[in-house]
């Protein structure tokens, strides 16, 4: 079965079979899987879009070969797809058209840090757009391309208007001098008498300096932010940037959106134009400066744009945004993350795993792994998240890090997994996801309330593991807003790798899910409720040889088992983490696959009598309104729900279930 992506791509069932290196005559039933197979190197060597790169050892598949079956992640996920079928397009494409000089057409802007005002307006618009381009690509719902391809065309309406006024005189700003803070909401500027709709954008700025400029807002805070504007005077426009021009490589990629392409190519030479005759002396300063100059992932797409286009300009843009000192610092293993602010770094490495994949130093690689070390071993709390108010705190500074409720922004989350998953990619090891999937089940899918609504996505900003703390839900218009709508768009795309011979299947999680690999043949049915279950059940349909490879979690051990055919089949783990079932594959064959959850009591480093509880892959939190450290008795009792335990009068839960009750991660045993 074609993907919906190839649908669009080819058009006919004789197309596909010809792009797949079959006869256009051929019938169905004459793609066997050694065809299939054979053409299996030419037919994928672009994923998701994008080509494969040589340093992969393991390649994802693409989004719309993955469905999603009946799960607690379809439930996360369903209810983000009515908040995405509802929201009006217009209130998206509001900044933008507003910041162009183009009629509105009545429409409100989203709101939060994305109002009228706003200095990150449009960055929860570049996320919209990534929402819709995954949505279209689990469900195949046309709602969600036209949406999106009416967005796209809207922003080129924009690009051009821009475009038009391209180095129309005005009164650029004069070099910052100012204080700064918020009333309602609303940037407010005062000091040295400058104009403030000059850096707000309503009015006084130049035309911008290249005709590929697209933003909302115009280019002062870009201006700024070379002459060293600090935040709150301006914030992180290289960061709004990036949404957007992600938005648009995701609508490109995932729905083969042409305009989009050419847009995002607009801004990628705009971008070139502005920072490629910068020094790096001036780079560096820029980098360093917080919030002001944070860039999220601009390394990352100017890097992508380049893979599209072959254009060496963007991979020599890419480069600009080298964060050097901590650069360095991760490369020779040198700990310097304390103080440094997660989300504005974390992304940063993902891009540099991005430029050693297009031939870069190895330096990139190396301190991307070195950096999720320092991270994941010595600064995640028991669900997965890091960072204290946004900020990385101390190595192993877990109990000093947790009072308060401004633990473990969302975003930083959303981030740490694509490193993880990315640094899979080069080096397959079971250990990778066994930091996914905590982060996955526990803080991810904590972050969507259990509640209806088309107006709000319901979305957690933070996920605290405080004593008695609350999640917050809402989040419209904020950066985690933004990156919420895409976490619970995307489950389906770390669930199955395959090898890039196309001879292994690695089955990392075990989402209820469907596997369609047409260039081999074979559809693989995982079955199950995981994870409120410690099973899984996969079905093969098709034949052909394959090694199949099961993560053995790490919560699990040695106490997996694995039945072939309701045969028991000998379970030896592999040096990578993996159970290796490697035959020739028959239609019909079935594995189940049980991984028995145990109770664990996992301490602090820094403070032993301060415990967390763990069940298989859940977090258990206490549910209580006390708002000071609980001490419980330790004997823990299975509840009447099987996900559920007792300490004397205190029920501890999966920490899964989003509600807004308060709760403590962390306690003490009496």
């Amino acid at each position: 079965m074609t993907s919906r992506r190839h649908v669009l791509q080819y058009g006919t069932a004789a197309a596909t079979l010809t792009a797949l290196g079959l006869p256009a005559s051929a019938s169905a039933a004459a793609a066997t899987p050694a065809a299939l197979a054979s053409s299996g190197a030419r037919a994928k060597r672009r994923v998701n879009g994008y080509p494969v790169p040589a340093a992969w050892q393991a390649v994802p598949f693409d989004l719309d070969q993955v469905d999603l079956l009946p799960s607690v992640f379809t439930e996360k996920r369903d209810r983000i797809l009515a908040y995405a079928r509802a929201y009006p397009a217009d209130r998206i494409l509001a900044n933008f058209r507003a910041a162009a000089g183009l009629d509105t057409r009545g429409a409100e802007p989203p709101g939060g840090w994305d109002d009228a005002t706003g200095n990150l307006r449009g960055h929860y618009s570049g996320h919209f757009l990534s929402l819709l381009a995954q949505a279209w690509a689990g469900t195949g719902e046309t709602v969600f391309r036209d949406k999106l391809d009416y967005l796209v065309a809207g922003l080129k309406e924009c690009q051009d208007a821009w475009a038009a006024q391209a180095g129309r005189p005005g009164t650029p700003p004069p070099a910052p001098s100012w204080t700064s803070g918020r009333t309602g909401g609303a940037l407010q500027l005062t000091g040295d008498g400058r104009d403030a709709a000059v850096v707000t954008g309503t009015g006084g700025a130049p035309g911008p300096s290249h005709a590929g400029f697209l933003a909302a807002y115009p280019e002062t805070q870009f201006i700024l932010l070379e002459q060293y504007a600090t935040y709150p005077g301006i914030w992180a426009p290289w960061y709004t940037c990036h949404k957007i021009m992600r938005g648009l490589l995701d609508a490109h990629t995932l729905t083969g959106n042409a305009t989009a392409l050419d847009i995002v190519t607009g801004m990628g030479e705009w971008a070139h134009s502005r920072l490629g005759k910068l020094p790096r002396e001036q780079l560096d300063r820029m980098w360093s400066l917080y919030i002001a100059g944070e860039y999220g992932g601009m390394n990352e797409v100017m890097a992508d744009l380049h893979a599209l286009t072959g254009n060496a300009t963007f991979l020599a843009t890419a480069r600009c945004f080298d964060n050097t000192a901590l650069l360095a610092a991760c490369e020779a293993g040198t700990d310097i993350l304390d103080g440094k602010h997660a989300n504005q770094h974390i992304p940063q490495f993902l891009g540099y795993l991005r430029l050693y994949e297009q031939g870069a130093e190895a330096g990139y690689r190396t301190a991307a792994r070195s950096f999720y070390d320092m991270v994941v071993t010595h600064r995640t709390y028991v669900h997965g998240g890091t960072g204290q108010g946004e900020i990385f705190r101390k190595r192993d500074a877990i109990a000093a890090t947790i009072a308060g409720d401004t633990n473990a922004e969302s975003c930083a989350a959303y981030n740490m997994l694509k490193v993880a998953r990315n640094l899979f990619l080069h080096a397959p090891a079971a250990h990778f996801f066994d930091y996914y999937e905590r982060t996955l089940v526990n803080q991810i899918l904590a972050s969507r309330r259990d509640a209806d609504s088309t107006e709000d996505p319901l979305v957690t900003y933070m996920v605290p593991v405080g004593p008695g703390v609350r999640r917050g839900y809402g989040n419209i218009g904020t950066c985690c807003g933004g990156t919420g709508l895409e976490n619970h768009t995307k489950y389906q795309d770390s669930i199955y790798f395959r090898s890039a011979r196309g001879d292994i299947l690695y089955v990392n999680l075990f989402i209820p899910s469907t596997l369609r690999w047409a260039e081999r043949g074979l559809t693989v049915t995982q079955s199950g409720d995981f994870p409120r279950t410690d099973r899984t059940t996969l079905t093969i349909s098709g034949q052909g040889r394959l090694d199949l490879r099961l993560r053995i979690p790490s919560w699990a051990r040695q106490n997996v088992t694995v039945t072939l055919n309701s045969k028991p089949f000998p379970v030896r783990p592999e040096r990578d983490g993996y159970v290796r079932i490697d035959r020739s594959w028959r239609d019909g064959d079935r594995v189940d696959f049980r991984f028995p959850y145990r109770l664990v009591v996992e301490k602090t480093f820094d403070d032993p009598t301060l415990r967390a509880l763990r069940f298989g892959p859940l977090t258990l939190i206490a549910k209580s309104a006390s708002t000071d450290y609980l001490t419980v008795p330790p004997t823990y009792r299975q509840g009447t729900d099987p996900l559920t335990f007792t300490a004397g009068d205190v029920t501890f839960e999966p920490f899964f279930r989003g509600d807004t009750d308060r709760y403590h991660a962390y306690f003490r045993e009496a």
